[in-house]
């Protein structure tokens, strides 16, 4: 008897215990449904401990494969400037979805999975990291203010959503690049083809300076998601009454800003290039240039300007430091020394 009392009891206490545990999932299960339905963005928070169980406990195996990951960085490198972002489908609170996009989500869900069950590739991950620790705590330190800031903002709702939408868009990426891109000719290439993108971005702009049409007024019976999007899109924009490109972009200034990026990038690639790669390096420099020019973003002509100008310097720089030129540091020099005379005469002499 007193061993059917002791299994009665053990029977009870499992029971009891699966009970609990059932009550309690239901319990979470509510509590996660309620406040995503007052924070959608709060899914992803109620969520996370499933996903660090199944870290924890996921069986350990092969890392995916950098010959299916390398090119989607470099497809996704080189869309990601060239598709009108206007064309683009949405669900929700969830970021726009478009093909580069599209690209980084599978490359994200590559890098996670490899998080999970590959050590050689978390390993990976934690050397970059320590390799570059100003720029990661730079990036993660910007994401954890954005997080505490959530909580505290007017609009939490909409600032929630938002913070979901740059974890997925930029915090993600981030890891799977440091983590995925390792050899300096890695890095190289994906500046190479950043700089080509740059130079058919220029070239659209140029051909609306030219005709005085924008790229998103052709497009726009694919623009299908909502009128914001296509009056922004559509919006000419000008100033003082001059045209102002944006090709792929929805503005010009985010235009400017990227050829302004690209440009010194250009100018060292055709400093460095031999014979014909050369002239192909010069004349994208040059659409470059004229994009930067028909967008009308003084900001970026600014900045393109100094890039070009520090480019520049580097190279005479790394030039002098050859044996061939020995001879010619006392004639540059001293003509550095006499323009910086001129130039003070210039600006102290009275105007007449």
């Amino acid at each position: 008897m007193m061993g059917a009392d002791r299994f009665d009891a053990d029977w009870l206490r499992r029971r009891a215990l699966i009970a609990a545990a059932f009550l309690a999932f239901a319990g979470y299960v509510a509590v996660a449904t309620f406040a995503t339905l007052i924070i959608p963005a709060a899914f992803a928070v109620f969520l996370l401990p499933f996903a660090l169980i199944g870290f924890v406990f996921a069986p350990q195996g092969k890392a995916a494969p950098k010959a299916i990951i390398a090119p989607l960085i470099i497809a996704a490198a080189a869309l990601m400037p060239l598709w009108p972002l206007y064309i683009h489908l949405k669900f929700g609170p969830a970021p726009i979805l478009t093909p580069p996009r599209l690209i980084l989500y599978v490359i994200t869900a590559f890098w996670i999975y490899d998080m999970a069950a590959s050590p050689l590739r978390r390993g990976q991950f934690l050397v970059a990291l320590k390799r570059s620790r100003w720029l990661s705590g730079l990036v993660f330190g910007f994401f954890a203010l954005n997080a505490v800031s959530v909580p505290i903002a007017e609009g939490s709702l909409s600032s929630a959503q938002e913070f979901f939408r740059q974890v997925v868009i930029w915090l993600l990426p981030f890891c799977a690049f440091v983590t995925y891109v390792r050899k300096f000719s890695e890095f190289k290439r994906l500046l190479v083809v950043t700089t080509l993108s740059a130079g058919i971005a220029g070239l659209i702009a140029i051909i609306e300076l030219g005709t005085g049409t924008l790229l998103a007024m052709k497009l726009s019976p694919l623009i299908s998601d909502d009128a914001a999007w296509l009056r922004i899109a559509q919006e000419l924009k000008s100033r003082d009454g001059v045209f102002r490109a944006q090709a792929t972009h929805t503005h010009p200034l985010s235009l400017g800003e990227y050829l302004g990026f690209c440009a010194p990038l250009a100018f060292a690639f055709m400093g460095a290039a031999r014979s014909k790669r050369r002239i192909l390096w010069g004349l994208v420099l040059v659409t470059i240039l004229a994009g930067v020019s028909a967008t009308g973003a003084r900001g970026a002509l600014l900045g393109m300007a100094a890039g070009l100008g520090v480019t520049g310097g580097l190279a005479v720089f790394r030039l002098l430091r050859n044996d061939r030129f020995f001879r010619f540091r006392p004639l540059i020099g001293l003509a550095t020394i006499s323009l910086f005379l001129v130039s003070r005469w210039w600006s102290t002499a009275p105007i007449r």
